[in-house]
């Protein structure tokens, strides 16, 4: 009888904790959202910059962009995992961690070049510049492919087309 009611007790939790395929499409498009928005915020610093605008727009596009990646980290921290293995969560924190390490560091860096006087840059600067574009690059194009990769085996784990 114990057998009985520790097995009816497990399939109870289980049960509960079961997602659907409806579940899963929903988390994906939160997921995808959040990483969308950070993907403005970030667009809207770079044409702050290539449209050159005042210091204080881009430091407000910054700030804008750095807030934004701080709430969704604190958010998705916060966030219970969507299954026992959690993959398209943590896909999507380390994503967020890449970014914000990138903009506090990358990005702060390519601000301060932008807005020394023009007569005081040298080479070194614009060499320096165009280095910090391709480590910016590096650096998002391989998290982007992991939390891609990640996002596929959450899609197949549910059974459903990304292009969904």
């Amino acid at each position: 009888m114990k057998y009985l009611i520790t097995l009816f007790l497990f399939a109870a939790v289980v049960s509960t904790n079961a997602q659907t395929v409806d579940d899963a499409i929903d988390w994906n498009d939160d997921i995808v959202l959040t990483q969308s928005l950070m993907l403005s915020f970030e667009d809207i610093l770079i044409e702050s910059i290539a449209n050159d605008e005042p210091a204080d727009s881009i430091a407000t596009a910054y700030i804008d962009y750095v807030t934004f990646i701080d709430v969704a980290i604190e958010v998705y921290e916060a966030e219970e995992a969507f299954d026992s293995q959690d993959i398209f969560r943590k896909a999507l924190l380390e994503l967020l961690y890449v970014f914000k390490a990138v903009a506090e560091n990358e990005y702060v860096e390519l601000i301060d070049i932008y807005l020394t006087p023009v007569e005081e840059l040298t080479d070194v600067d614009f060499e320096r510049w165009d280095d910090l574009l391709a480590i910016i690059d590096e650096k998002e194009i391989a998290a982007n492919d992991a939390f891609l990769d990640a996002q596929e085996k959450f899609a197949d784990q549910y059974g459903f087309s990304l292009g969904d």
